[in-house]
């Protein structure tokens, strides 16, 4: 009967392990979502100007975020969003126009969406607070 017993405790103890760490997992995807949340509205309440998105936009080709050759994609899409919800000229829909002009090319887009966030952020004043 302790047999039994002591295969059970074995068995247990990884899945009690797993089941913390997938707590622990859980708590800090909330976490980022809180503070992704917290990006966004931020982003939506920076307003935007044509002479500071062609400065991001400048800056952005400087630390990796596109390529030149992106910037006439970034260009169109700030100046003619696809959507309605990106006309407002704020952060918020610059990021978006940037986020259009990287689709495609899936290798690149994790580090670039990083570098792009970066750029946002300290434009923003979130830099060091997250």
């Amino acid at each position: 009967m302790t047999k039994p017993l002591s295969r059970w405790l074995v068995l247990t103890r990884p899945v009690v392990a797993g089941f913390h760490l997938a707590g622990d997992t859980i708590g800090q995807l909330v976490d980022r979502w809180h503070s992704q949340d917290t990006r966004i509205a931020t982003y939506r309440d920076a307003a935007v100007d044509d002479a500071a998105a062609h400065d991001l936009m400048i800056r952005a080709v400087d630390v990796g975020v596109v390529p030149v050759s992106t910037l006439p994609k970034v260009i169109t899409e700030w100046r003619q969003p696809e959507q309605e919800a990106f006309r407002p000229r704020n952060t918020w829909s610059l990021f978006n126009a940037f986020t259009e002009a990287l689709k495609g090319n899936l290798p690149l887009l994790p580090r670039r969406t990083q570098a792009l966030h970066g750029l946002m952020d300290a434009h923003v004043g979130l830099v060091g607070r997250n």
